[in-house]
């Protein structure tokens, strides 16, 4: 909890604080009713946002995200008592890691939710604020959600998931494809995450020339 804005920001050390820390002050600031969180590389395919909300309604959810990220080895060692019930009761398996990636939890009952695209009524920040304490921005999110038996949807496919085979086959010269990651909701193509952000210094990289101009070509032509 951010009672303390001061002395959270003497102590950021890491970008996704940074991140966390700027999602939180926005939420304090926004005055309607309904919240989107997301990253500024992405782009909509399609308006649907008030199709969202109405699920919402109908089927009480907390909150409707896309992806659905891993669980880090050390957010696992550091929540163990907890992921180990949770994961236990809901697979009837012994926990287990991975270790490619860093390590993580070989499991698919159990991903975490991230703010690349995050909806959820204004009041629900009024009981939890934006954290990286579970190893990235807005896991907790879905850690408040489990402690408090609430409802919620992952938009898939889950490409931060390595437990889920989501990867298309790529063409050879076309390996900048890996960072664009479509999401769909009801079946139809919702939205795109180029993954890695915008920046001059990005921007300005031959490397990565490809990857703008294809996405600017898709934003243009986004309906």
């Amino acid at each position: 909890n951010h009672w303390d804005i001061q002395a959270s920001l003497d102590n950021l050390g890491c970008l996704t604080m940074w991140v966390s820390m700027a999602f939180h002050l926005g939420t304090l600031e926004a005055k309607g009713e309904y919240i989107v969180l997301q990253h500024n590389d992405t782009f909509y395919h399609q308006d649907c946002i008030d199709e969202m909300i109405e699920q919402m309604e109908e089927e009480e959810l907390e909150y409707i995200s896309v992806d659905n990220k891993k669980i880090w080895i050390s957010t696992y060692l550091l929540n163990k008592k907890f992921l180990d019930k949770y994961d236990k009761e809901h697979s009837g398996q012994q926990v287990t890691m991975r270790p490619e990636l860093g390590g993580y939890v070989k499991t698919k009952k159990l991903g975490f939710a991230d703010a690349y695209f995050f909806l959820c009524k204004r009041k629900f920040f009024d009981n939890y604020n934006i954290d990286w304490y579970y190893g990235d921005t807005n896991h907790g999110a879905t850690i408040y959600c489990l402690y408090n038996d609430l409802k919620y949807l992952h938009l898939g496919p889950y490409y931060d998931n390595p437990n889920w085979k989501t990867e298309s086959p790529i063409k050879e010269g076309e390996e900048w494809g890996r960072t664009l990651h479509t999401y769909f909701y009801k079946d139809e193509p919702f939205l795109t995450h180029l993954k890695g952000g915008f920046s001059e210094n990005k921007m300005s990289a031959k490397d990565f020339e490809e990857e703008f101009n294809s996405y600017l070509q898709e934003l243009k032509n986004a309906k």
